[in-house]
């Protein structure tokens, strides 16, 4: 039985780097719908993951070959929370210039005839 189960958690693992793979070429893509998507189905792995560990021996899930199935995933975890963090500075620069075209837009536009604007001048 606890052989099954470390079978069962190396190929969690395996479909876990798979997902990390997905996210990763979501982020190059700017993809934010899919990366959230991923990442909700990444969840729900990591709960079972994290449940399949508590009935793996430690000797097991502590052995070499653990260690260099969750060394990639590791590394490519901590690449992509870069690459999100990265994604996440740009989207808030183009939010934050929005704003303030829309401001300005809000500022120099006006329904009002009666407060007269420059840019919207109407010659009637």
């Amino acid at each position: 039985m606890e052989n099954q189960n470390y079978q069962k958690l190396k190929e969690l693992y395996s479909n876990l780097y798979k997902l990390s793979q997905k996210i990763e070429e979501f982020i190059q893509k700017e993809d934010l719908n899919e990366i959230m998507s991923v990442l909700k189905v990444k969840d729900n792995l990591i709960a079972k993951i994290n449940e399949l560990v508590k009935k793996v021996p430690k000797e097991l899930f502590e052995s070499e070959e653990m260690v260099q199935l969750t060394l990639p995933i590791r590394k490519l975890e901590l690449e992509n929370i870069k690459r999100i963090e990265e994604l996440k500075d740009k989207v808030q620069s183009e939010l934050s210039q929005l704003k303030n075209k829309a401001r300005l837009l809000n500022a120099y536009s006006n329904d009002d005839e009666n407060k007269g604007s420059i840019l919207d001048y109407k010659d009637e």
